[in-house]
């Protein structure tokens, strides 16, 4: 009986003193515990976003094909006059394998209804290959390398009055760097979950090692500290991923564009001292604004950036948003800044964001209906710099095949063309893996050593 009370004396004890520890954690660490609490809100919240429509189209698979691999891509369109009539209409299937660098286009085209016959571009980064077999069964070769030098001395310079340099190259098969979309979001992904789910877990660790005090001008604010130590490290990690192409090559050249522009050298930079943030908080302890408390200095260089992001949103946060990156660096100053605002649309979602840089505005605004996969898109550009506007928008349907085929149903696509007039065209556009080699054929007519007599010959002998 002795040993059974000794028993409960102790476990007692032991609870008491834990219960006291997690009290003393609490109030000691209370502004910590808010502040985790704030973060894990933000990142959940995150995690409720997404797309239905693009996560199953796998369009980021379908962006490497086409930057770095073998596909088959087959577009149907007509352009439509102000009536919505067809004025052109075209079949074209594109064969691209940048393996072996290698492409062919095969073009049939219609003029208001009627039939204009097909053609025929295939080739390699030597020589390009034309086909007309509605005209002749003739192979018309032209060189790649010398392709303005012998135009300009042929009696196609003559006839379509056409300038081109003489030392001009023919970049027939498109000159894209890899994206490598699918695996940086892959990878991405994984390491967001990786953070939520650990978050999630563990507020309360989270709480204990941060390092956070009240505000003393705001009372809804708080000072976050990060040591630089840290940060240094991760961002050491990110910047030679960056740099090696891990995130892909058009993140790579906009790095090394931006620091460039700046001033700033090639290297990795490291924080010269510790990162402190200023978060608000509201009354259920979500994150409704977020600073810089100070402009980040660089141990390498004079650049300062300075950071602020503000969630308006009721429901989520994250539906109604603005922020902005400022660079500086001595009288250099850079500012990118952008809002986004986010409304139900039926069973799907609207979204529009602005992004002002130095030298325009860009407008996206987007309509996603997740049953039927429909969508509508707009994008519009205002130069600061005395450019013409820019308008593209899209309305049409998405679906895929397992991944592997995706296929683009547009009702309208309006673009611009010839300065400031818009074409506006129907049709469906379908991509899927190149199963089979591209085969290039043999030419038998130097396209650019014909003569008006030649010419004549090959129509002639069509009658």
């Amino acid at each position: 009986m002795k040993a059974f009370k000794q028993i409960v004396k102790i476990l007692f004890g032991i609870i008491l003193a834990g219960g006291v520890a997690v009290g003393v954690l609490y109030w000691i660490k209370l502004p910590a515990i808010h502040v985790a609490r704030g973060i894990v809100c933000l990142v959940n919240e995150t995690g409720e976003y997404g797309n239905p429509i693009l996560e199953e189209a796998g369009w980021e698979k379908m962006i490497d094909r086409i930057t770095g691999g073998a596909v088959r891509i087959e577009l149907e369109g007509s352009f439509l006059t102000q009536e919505q009539k067809e004025a052109l209409g075209m079949q074209v299937m594109v064969l691209l394998d940048q393996v072996e660098r290698k492409m062919s286009i095969t073009a049939d085209t219609r003029l208001l209804g009627f039939d204009l016959g097909s053609m025929v571009l295939s080739g390699d980064e030597d020589t390009v290959y034309l086909e007309l077999p509605g005209i002749t069964d003739k192979v018309f070769w032209m060189g790649t390398k010398d392709f303005g030098a012998r135009y300009q001395d042929s009696m196609w310079a003559r006839w379509l009055k056409l300038n081109i340099d003489e030392d001009y190259e023919l970049k027939f098969v498109p000159e894209w760097k890899s994206t490598q979309v699918e695996e940086t979001l892959k990878l991405c992904r994984a390491q967001i979950q990786t953070g939520r789910d650990m978050l999630s877990r563990n507020t309360f660790l989270m709480a204990f090692l941060l390092n956070v005090k009240k505000a003393e001008a705001e009372s809804d604010c708080y000072v976050l500290t990060l040591p630089a130590e840290l940060v240094n490290t991760h961002l050491d990690m990110a910047q030679k991923g960056i740099q090696s192409g891990k995130y892909g090559e058009n993140v790579k050249t906009f790095w090394e564009e931006l620091m460039s522009g700046m001033g700033g050298p090639n290297g990795n930079y490291h924080l010269s001292e510790d990162l402190k943030l200023l978060i608000r908080l509201d009354e259920n302890d979500r994150i409704v604004g977020l600073r810089t408390a100070e402009a980040l200095s660089f141990t390498e260089t004079s650049l300062d950036i300075t950071l602020e992001l503000n969630l308006l949103g009721d429901e989520k946060t994250m539906d109604r948003l603005n922020g902005s990156v400022r660079f500086q660096n001595g009288q250099a100053e850079r500012c990118y800044s952008f809002t986004r605002e986010a409304t139900p649309a039926g069973d799907g979602r609207r979204e529009r964001w602005t992004l002002q840089t130095p030298k325009a505005e860009y407008t996206l605004d987007s309509s996603w209906y997740f049953s039927s996969k429909k969508f509508e898109i707009a994008v519009d550009k205002e130069s600061k710099e005395g450019e013409a506007p820019y308008h593209v928008s899209m309305k049409g349907s998405l679906k895929a095949a397992l991944g592997d085929s995706l296929v683009l149903n547009v009702d309208s696509l309006v673009f611009p063309f010839l300065g400031d007039k818009n074409l506006e065209m129907s049709g469906s556009l379908t991509m899927e893996p190149l199963a089979e080699k591209i085969v290039l054929p043999e030419g038998e007519i130097d396209f650019f050593g014909m003569s008006e007599l030649d010419i004549l010959a090959i129509l002639l002998s069509r009658l």
